[in-house]
């Protein structure tokens, strides 16, 4: 995939200077050079790259490189997942999940969540299965729980996010009839078959 990417972006004239900004940016990061990457990231991100906006979001957001600023880290957020960046769009669904940089609303956080799930985002699809199942917040729908947590067991390579949507899925289960499981078993692989 690697040697794809970079054969492909020798012949892509702007797209290769964007990659190199990106790789001067994520090495300034890793070594420390706070200015440089500061500079090469917003640079970026002011020219519309999302994977810099988004980047710039969990600067701002964690006040890493710049002062913490929440409202400049939904800023960043927002304008990377409106461009269909899935991490961008859970970290928005989060912000909303949490009133960080926003109101909090359960009903927009699971909107950001689900145009994440749908791209095949295993955290996404956790956090969809897990609102779903939490009782007490208007959004409980048992079926679409064990939908979402079932795809989260199939398609995360984290073995911690594995364990708790098994955990989770087991205890949505139990209060499900065998009926609705196996129609969402159902649901479960007809969307893996399509996708």
């Amino acid at each position: 995939m690697k040697k794809i990417l970079l054969i492909t972006s020798l012949f892509l004239g702007p797209f290769n200077e964007a990659f190199a900004d990106m790789k001067t940016a994520m090495a300034a990061y890793e070594k420390g050079d706070i200015a440089t990457a500061l500079k090469e990231f917003t640079t970026l991100a002011v020219k519309g790259d999302p994977t810099a906006q988004n980047n710039l979001g969990v600067l701002y957001s964690n006040g890493e490189l710049v002062k913490k600023n929440l409202k400049k880290a939904a800023k960043w957020y927002r304008l990377a997942a409106e461009q269909g960046l899935a991490i961008a769009q859970v970290n928005m669904g989060h912000f909303y999940e949490t009133g960080q940089g926003f109101e909090k609303d359960l009903n927009t956080a699971l909107v950001w969540y689900q145009l994440a799930a749908e791209q095949g985002y295993d955290l996404a699809q956790f956090h969809m299965g897990r609102l779903q199942a939490e009782e007490n917040n208007g959004n409980s729908d048992k079926q679409k729980a064990y939908f979402w947590l079932s795809l989260t067991v199939k398609a995360t390579n984290d073995e911690s996010i594995r364990q708790d949507a098994l955990d989770l899925r087991k205890k949505v289960a139990k209060k499900m009839t065998k009926k609705e499981i196996v129609e969402a078993e159902f649901i479960v692989e007809t969307w893996r078959a399509q996708h």
